[in-house]
């Protein structure tokens, strides 16, 4: 995955080692989170000075398994940091899907 300005003359930086898709933007810009190819969320810290980008080392957050047609947001990421995922259910009841809501889940990586 790619990150390139709006503006300006300078080029596209690459961010990910492998394929990424549907990047979302920590609020305050100092943090990129993207789907890895295997359904990974997966977070690179950003450094910015003056016009240029620096990325830190991707970091694997979760997995999960979205679902919605093809091109739709499978999450977004609230402004207070916390994720909001469409996701499959296994071995739930034919026509039955749960809705699971995680939260504090930064608590429970500390566990």
């Amino acid at each position: 995955m790619y990150v390139a300005p709006f503006r300006g003359p300078s080029g596209k930086q690459q961010v990910s080692t492998q394929r990424g898709s549907e990047p979302r933007w920590r609020r305050d810009g100092k943090e990129l989170f993207y789907l890895a190819g295997d359904n990974m969320l997966t977070a690179v810290d950003v450094n910015s000075s003056g016009d240029a980008l620096r990325f830190g080392a991707e970091r694997a957050l979760f997995s999960f398994s979205p679902i919605g047609p093809p091109g739709r947001s499978t999450y977004d990421v609230a402004p207070d940091g916390r994720f909001i995922v469409a996701s499959a259910v296994r071995n739930a009841p034919a026509g039955q899907q749960p809705l699971t809501i995680l939260v504090n889940w930064p608590g429970l990586l500390k566990k």
